[in-house]
């Protein structure tokens, strides 16, 4: 008898709970790009007019968040390693960039508790790429 038999695991519960952990990393993942969008199309009520002009920094933010956190949360619907790692990157990147270039070298602790909130469906979309993985190879 196998440990995950004494256990009562059998490989339908282990696939069960693998699929509701990959779709909480999906639900979670549109919350956090639902309201990145809302935050970008909303109007900054303390800028006053609305700039038409773009910087090449706005342009480098919003490629390394949310453009490269989306493209790791299309990616894990196939690839969940690799698309986990790519929205797992693209956060503290962008934290990295707004740090050096933006706020001379300061991170708040704003900046952490987003990065933890936002982080966490990558890290989800690992966990059940390497259960998964590991489940395929036993």
């Amino acid at each position: 008898m196998t440990s995950q038999e004494k256990l009562g695991v059998t490989e339908k519960t282990n696939t069960r709970g693998l699929q509701i952990v990959r779709w909480v990393a999906r639900l979670w993942a549109v919350g956090v790009i639902s309201l990145v969008v809302v935050m970008n199309l909303a109007p900054d009520p303390v800028a006053g007019e609305l700039s038409s002009t773009v910087t090449i920094h706005q342009v480098a933010l919003a490629l390394l968040f949310p453009g490269l956190y989306i493209a790791g949360w299309l990616l894990a619907w196939w690839r969940e390693i690799a698309g986990g790692a790519l929205m797992v990157l693209s956060f503290p990147l962008f934290i990295a960039y707004i740090a050096l270039v933006q706020s001379a070298g300061r991170l708040t602790g704003a900046m952490v508790i987003v990065a933890v909130f936002v982080i966490v469906p990558g890290l989800l979309f690992l966990l059940t790429g390497y259960r998964s993985r590991n489940a395929g190879a036993s």
